[in-house]
């Protein structure tokens, strides 16, 4: 499976993939009906997209760095091996870690928030790495534009 690419034909001499992105739904809250309620929606979020949910992965640990998160790290696996194209959150906060600094795993970093304003920045910054890597990361709600 190639890599997601936001033009047409060829880019870097490599043919563009058509289909819909496999998408991972990724939630780290930790309350479980709201995570339940999360996941859906941002499941729906990709399918109105045309995006394939491929996977869910809920955690219950916003308090750790995002590189010491089990779940983040099975996501980073799927990214690298191809099996998953893109991430949908539900908030930028759930992938810009809110404890303990940055972590690195698998080449999809997160970044420590100091508050709304830094937070909404490292997730812009993180957004920047996946389109580097022809990924895609997305915050179905609270997520300032692409930069």
């Amino acid at each position: 499976m190639s890599r997601i690419h936001y033009d047409h034909c060829f880019r870097n001499g490599e043919p563009c993939r058509h289909g819909p992105p496999g998408t991972l739904v990724y939630i780290c809250e930790p309350d479980r009906g709201t995570a339940d309620r999360q996941a859906r929606d941002c499941a729906e979020y990709a399918r109105t997209r045309a995006w394939r949910v491929v996977g869910t992965i809920i955690e219950s640990t916003p308090d750790r760095p995002l590189g010491e998160r089990e779940g983040w790290r099975r996501a980073g696996e799927r990214l690298r091996d191809e099996t998953a194209d893109a991430i949908v959150t539900w908030h930028p906060r759930h992938v810009v870690g809110t404890g303990g600094g940055a972590g690195e795993t698998g080449g999809v970093r997160g970044a420590k928030q100091a508050d709304d304003r830094d937070g909404a920045a490292a997730f812009a910054v993180l957004q920047r790495d996946f389109r580097a890597r022809r990924l895609v990361l997305v915050a179905a709600t609270g997520a300032p534009a692409p930069a």
